[in-house]
């Protein structure tokens, strides 16, 4: 890193919790960043495994990297807080402790928020890169990044989006707002506000939301950037997305009911419960619920995301090859 450069200051935040298995390649991929001016804040929520020794071993002789531990958990919402407070970035970059971004990152991100600001006056714009998904079976899957083709979401299409399913026709609204691809300005948490500690597991959907709401921009880079390594968990499993998703959809209920959408949007999670839980008695009585209360709306949905799931899902669970 040139410290002497005059591009502007970019922190990036990777928050760590029991990942000592995987955390090296998401601090190896940070800090080989081609990018001539960055920072590198590691934030250990309380981790039980040794993440903190390897993290501290990792970034010695690294002046622009700092290590700070929580003594208790704060779950990732509220270790990402820690970053950004601690960030001293015109931009923060968000990666997560399990993936690999490329060196070209965030020379790519913050050239692409910088041109879209300047070609078309934004003053709120968030960035997020394309990348692949490795599966453990090797199954790869090419994922594109939100607004990095068509036209880009602004303001409340990317709410009509999270939380009601509806899509507007030209918008490219690609993998969604996953926070561990992200790249902001600091500027924008002070606009928009921290992450909400209460939306664990749907955080980024919680803050895109309050971003919409702002009036902000949602673009992504076409650059393949991001290494994303599909890992299980507690914090994963059926229930607990259930249970954060309907957080999400209670706090903004107001705005669903408004859009005759909270029914919906609520049995539509409920059905994703059923789904990924493989109950599919339940399952089948909840998709004919949605059918018979709301016929097309259930009928567009479900036709336009069911076989590229059903597809996707035998990849994903295909045994590996026997070499």
């Amino acid at each position: 890193m040139n410290t002497t450069s005059t591009a502007p200051l970019i922190s990036i935040g990777i928050c760590v919790y029991n990942s000592e298995d995987t955390v090296t390649r998401a601090i190896q991929g940070a800090l080989e960043q081609d990018y001539p001016n960055f920072e590198v804040i590691i934030v250990d929520d309380g981790s039980k495994d040794n993440s903190p020794e390897i993290i501290q071993n990792m970034i010695k002789g690294h002046d622009n990297a700092r290590f700070i531990q929580h003594e208790t958990n704060k779950t990732f919402p509220g270790a990402l807080n820690t970053v950004i407070t601690n960030a001293k970035g015109e931009f923060i970059a968000i990666m997560d402790d399990d993936d690999f971004s490329m060196p070209n990152r965030l020379t790519v991100q913050s050239q692409a928020i910088i041109g879209y600001e300047q070609r078309t006056g934004a003053k709120l714009v968030a960035c997020w890169g394309s990348g692949i998904r490795k599966y453990p079976n090797g199954y790869d899957v090419a994922f594109d990044a939100i607004g990095s083709r068509d036209t880009p979401p602004q303001g409340t299409q990317i709410i009509d989006f999270l939380l009601c399913y509806g899509r507007k026709s030209g918008v490219f609204y690609g993998s969604g707002t996953p926070s561990c691809s992200l790249m902001t300005r600091k500027s924008t948490y002070d606009a928009v506000g921290l992450y909400d500690t209460q939306m664990f597991r749907s955080e980024d959907g919680d803050f895109s939301i309050r971003l919409g709401l702002s009036g902000g921009h949602f673009i992504g880079c076409a650059e393949r950037v991001v290494t994303q390594y599909s890992t299980g968990g507690a914090e994963k499993a059926a229930h607990v997305m259930y249970e954060s998703y309907k957080t999400l959809m209670l706090k903004y209920q107001d705005y669903l009911k408004s859009q005759g959408s909270f029914a919906y949007a609520m049995l539509w999670n409920k059905l994703r419960l059923h789904h990924f839980s493989r109950q599919r008695g339940k399952e089948t009585l909840t998709l004919l619920s949605l059918f018979l209360r709301f016929p097309l709306r259930t009928w567009g949905h479900f036709w336009s995301t069911a076989p590229r799931r059903f597809i996707h899902e035998l990849k994903m669970n295909k045994k590996a090859a026997v070499k």
